[in-house]
């Protein structure tokens, strides 16, 4: 059943059209910011399974790496709800806070990386790769989530390819 989530007044309406398994924690200074919390919680789709509606505002600005990171936010009461990036225009990763359904959503990926696209829950398998990536960013009083695997670089690009099956499913 697809998700349904809104901004804190309202008046942006994001729908889902995926069952998601997992969701994963971003560390990054970025996330940090646009969430106002230690870390944030998103969920990576293909756009073509996303749609927001309501009075939406944008701000660009490039990350780290040189990609150009797009955050989407409500333009009366200021809730994110979405970003994407330059590196994979065709898929982008949704703020999970703002859907209720979330809640019940295991997490299934940490990481701090600085543009997030390379973070996807493994659906389609029943095995759960949990991974924590570029954590150097994590605040000294949160621990890793239990049985996730540190490693310091970017995970492989066949997290984008999940990403990017999910648009085949139905």
């Amino acid at each position: 059943m697809p998700s349904t989530g809104s901004c804190l007044c309202g008046q942006v309406i994001i729908e889902l059209d995926l069952v998601p398994e997992h969701q994963y924690t971003c560390y990054c200074v970025d996330c940090k910011k646009t969430s106002g919390s230690a870390f944030a919680t998103n969920f990576l789709a293909p756009k073509s399974k996303i749609n927001i509606t309501g009075p939406v505002k944008s701000y660009s600005s490039p990350a780290a790496t040189g990609n150009i990171v797009t955050r989407y936010f409500c333009s009366n009461c200021g809730s994110s709800v979405a970003h994407d990036s330059s590196l994979v225009p065709d898929l982008q990763a949704l703020q999970t806070g703002i859907f209720p359904d979330f809640a019940n959503v295991k997490i299934g990926h940490e990481c701090e990386w600085l543009s997030p696209v390379m973070l996807l829950s493994n659906f389609g398998s029943e095995e759960i790769n949990v991974l924590s990536v570029f954590v150097k960013n994590r605040w000294p009083g949160l621990g890793p989530i239990a049985g996730a695997e540190q490693v310091d670089a970017m995970p492989g690009l066949d997290f984008i390819m999940r990403a990017r099956d999910l648009d085949k499913t139905e």
